[in-house]
């Protein structure tokens, strides 16, 4: 549960710095009167997912998602676990050092 509350943390960060970063590209845009693309968004058309970031549309179909979902899981989830046992190192050794 705790995991979950994180990681919905972690995306409302994410929301609002995209938010915030549109917002002030969008006064941008008003006070020298260009037409930039948003900074970052995504929305669903034609049944696939459209990204925007920096600019630049990316067009992502389930599939190829997915797979690069997985592909990018397999190679993170090592690091996760190498750096959570490097910080309960870290932490046992802090305990030692400031409570005995």
């Amino acid at each position: 549960m705790k995991t979950l509350y994180r990681f919905l943390l972690v995306l409302l960060l994410l929301v609002l710095v995209g938010a915030g970063l549109n917002t002030s590209n969008a006064g941008m845009n008003c006070l020298t009167g260009e037409d930039r693309p948003d900074i970052i968004n995504a929305h669903i058309g034609d049944g696939q997912l459209v990204v925007t970031f920096l600019g630049q549309h990316y067009d992502c179909s389930r599939e190829s998602t997915i797979s690069r979902l997985d592909i990018l899981w397999q190679r993170v989830r090592p690091c996760i676990e190498a750096t959570k046992q490097y910080l309960c190192k870290i932490w046992r050794i802090f305990r030692v050092l400031v409570f005995y």
